[in-house]
């Protein structure tokens, strides 16, 4: 029969693959919809260098995520000690979130090119009518441009899902 870890084992990979996705698509809309509204030099830079993480060899980004990770466990760790007397263990680079991080800066490209592919269907025109009838930059992202790329971000979330499951 099946043993009730096997359940446990296929929530966490769910759970991994899902908040993955779901937060590589929300940095890439913020980033994606910054770069429209300030697309200044520095603004694309960012975005140029936050999405060059899928051509990093997964290795390579463990290797860059877990060093910090334990850099900023230690200092924690050294707080809590001296301060409350207490060891705090490994609370980032002994979890999911070590994990989780490494997964969206690896994905975090593909959300970026979608979003932003997304993005140049809708016409500026659209954020100047926003604008003109009194809509901040936030709610127009929210109420215009969100609603109109629902389709594309659906199908984002579900490729970085299995992408997310391929890696395992």
């Amino acid at each position: 029969m099946v043993d009730d870890s096997f359940f446990e084992l296929i929530r966490n990979s769910f759970l991994l693959g899902f908040g993955a996705a779901l937060i590589s698509v929300i940095l890439a809309l913020f980033l994606g919809y910054g770069k429209r509204m300030l697309p200044g030099k520095t603004t694309i830079l960012s975005v140029r260098t936050a999405s060059i993480g899928y051509a990093i060899p997964g290795t390579v980004i463990a290797v860059g995520v877990i060093i910090p990770f334990a850099w900023l466990d230690g200092r924690i760790d050294a707080f809590m000690q001296s301060s409350f007397g207490i060891s705090s263990g490994l609370i980032l680079s002994g979890t999911i979130v070590a994990v989780m991080f490494a997964y969206v800066v690896r994905f975090l490209a593909i959300s970026l090119q979608t979003v932003e592919s997304g993005l140049e269907k809708i016409k500026p025109s659209m954020d100047d009518a926003a604008r003109s009838l009194g809509c901040l930059p936030r709610e127009t992202l929210f109420k215009i441009h969100i609603p109109l790329m629902k389709k594309d971000i659906v199908h984002l979330l579900q490729c970085l899902f299995s992408l997310v499951g391929c890696e395992f």
